[in-house]
């Protein structure tokens, strides 16, 4: 689903404009990266946790030359789903 799909169902269920819902979303996305950057992680009842994952730097293998590189260390966000969101999904599948 993409931002704009979702800020329609979440307008249409309380009730505001989409441009309104869009804006928010912006502005949710915004401050949860503020906040995964200062290193914090997020914690959202009923849907999971947000948190940032520090990948050391390491050697890789380039195809195209044949050769070795050395790949940096970098960070990446990651989302582990809460039970409850994982009880819908699979409930959803079946």
């Amino acid at each position: 689903m993409i931002k704009k799909k979702l800020a329609i169902q979440i307008a249409q269920r309380i009730g505001n404009g989409r441009e309104e819902t869009t804006k928010l979303l912006d502005v949710l996305c915004e401050v949860l990266g503020d906040i995964l950057d200062a290193g914090v992680f997020v914690h959202l009842t009923g849907l999971g946790r947000l948190t940032v994952r520090e990948y050391p730097a390491q050697k890789g293998f380039d195809p195209r030359t044949r050769g070795f590189i050395n790949m940096a260390a970098k960070k990446s966000p990651v989302f582990k789903a809460n039970k409850s969101l994982k009880g819908k999904s699979n409930e959803a599948g079946a």
